[in-house]
């Protein structure tokens, strides 16, 4: 995992149960973690042990203009993408999925969800609002776990997020769908052109 770092934790305990939730969130805050899960639990000796993988942020190195190039280079010439009048509704590609709603900051969560109860879709079971420019930790964080929900991720945000090349390596970590509440254009499908025409500008300014 490129923007995530993942440490196994082991418990002891009195038998094969779940650690208590107070134990776990010490543990997060110790480890500055943003998600936890059951990994297994089984008998050593006497002993019952619990494992739960702990999920944190990892350091990201800052993109020189060399590995701009690189990155527009490897990117396919036959890139498909499909024009707005030919994609699917929004509430018919979310499916019966569940809503994972991203904001970029520039919209505050209430004007988010004002503009996701408009599509007809359901409460998002998570929502992660950027507090900070730079590296996007809320992306990255919401990006994971609508990929470990399995569920479809929503993006309400200023258009100049489509203009920085951390914006598609994080979304491409994880091949989940997505759509975005104000730009209509971006779906999977069409992720790779809007990145060639961002790294391309980026190379020609540079």
């Amino acid at each position: 995992m490129q923007f995530i770092s993942s440490t196994l934790v082991e418990f002891e305990q009195p038998d094969l149960i779940p650690v208590e939730s107070g134990k776990l969130l010490a543990q997060m805050r110790k480890m500055q973690a943003f998600y936890y899960e059951l990994y297994d639990s089984y008998l050593r000796g006497e002993k019952y042990i619990v494992r739960y993988m702990f999920y944190t942020l990892s350091a990201v190195k800052r993109v020189t203009r060399a590995q701009i190039r690189k990155q527009f280079a490897a990117i396919s010439r036959k890139a498909e993408s499909v024009l707005p009048e030919d994609m699917q509704a929004l509430r018919e590609e979310a499916g019966k999925k569940e809503i994972v709603l991203y904001t970029d900051g520039s919209f505050s969560q209430e004007e988010a969800l004002r503009n996701l109860r408009q599509t007809g879709l359901s409460q998002p079971v998570q929502i992660f609002t950027e507090t900070e420019a730079g590296t996007l930790p809320e992306l990255k964080k919401a990006v994971f776990y609508a990929f470990r929900k399995d569920a479809f991720l929503l993006l309400a945000h200023n258009p100049e997020l489509l203009s920085r090349p951390l914006f598609y390596q994080i979304v491409e970590e994880y091949q989940i769908p997505l759509r975005s509440l104000t730009f209509p254009w971006m779906c999977r499908r069409n992720l790779k052109l809007m990145q060639a025409m961002t790294l391309y500008q980026l190379t020609v300014d540079n």
